[in-house]
């Protein structure tokens, strides 16, 4: 069997820059409907193609050993990735925010991602190590073991608890909403559960009660002048 006259040629690298920059100039001359029309072009011939050739190129590479088995990808993290150390204009950081500004998903985008974990649960090993790593002074939210303190008895008496409630009028001293059949939790300004002076504690509904439990000294300093603001 004769062999094909270009058997075991390869093109110069000279050659395949020439071919390269030649596709690359005719491709950068394209407007912008022209490319996005091609793009159409190939994604529609690519979900055409006869189911055949779909097998064809399903099951052409079975057998056949990877080209990259054993080989390792270098590392492009930290001081070896090619923009290390560079920060983003400012200028480019505002027209994102501009861009992104008002957008919300769609409502299937949205029942979608639930669905895709819907049923879906860690198993127990990884739940341990995901409490293991947030558990102590690995959380960020750390504050030396004061969540294993306990109140002081007095604190827990119903009375006690409604009469700062009923000193604030029944209402949420962050969002202004009133109580709707579930009492509102009683809030620590200085975060020390041991001081129950009534100047010291606040009612809270359940959801801005949760956001205070970040950025402590700054809620902290956000009631404080509150207080001020009241006491003058």
């Amino acid at each position: 069997m004769n062999k094909h006259p270009l058997t075991g040629r390869k093109q110069s690298p000279e050659h395949i820059a020439k071919r390269v920059a030649s596709v690359r100039k005719t491709v950068e001359a394209w407007s912008e409907e022209k490319r996005r029309g091609f793009s159409l072009k190939i994604s529609a011939a690519m979900h055409n193609r006869p189911k055949e050739v779909q097998e064809k190129f399903m099951y052409c590479n079975i057998g056949r050993e990877p080209w990259n088995k054993g080989k390792k990808m270098p590392q492009y993290s930290g001081s070896n990735h090619w923009n290390w150390g560079n920060k983003m204009p400012q200028e480019s950081i505002e027209k994102m925010r501009k861009s992104l500004t008002g957008k919300k998903q769609s409502k299937e985008t949205i029942s979608k991602r639930f669905a895709w974990h819907d049923g879906y649960s860690h198993s127990p090993e990884t739940k341990a190590k995901i409490g293991l790593a947030n558990s102590g002074d690995r959380n960020g939210m750390w504050e030396g073991g004061i969540s294993r303190q306990e109140y002081p008895a007095e604190f827990w008496k119903k009375h006690f608890k409604d009469m700062i409630r009923d000193r604030d009028d029944r209402e949420c001293q962050l969002c202004g909403a009133n109580e709707n059949g579930k009492a509102f939790d009683i809030h620590h300004i200085d975060y020390d559960k041991l001081n129950i002076d009534p100047d010291n504690l606040i009612s809270l509904c359940h959801k801005c009660h949760g956001k205070t439990n970040y950025n402590r000294q700054q809620w902290k300093a956000f009631f404080n002048e509150q207080q001020i603001a009241v006491n003058l």
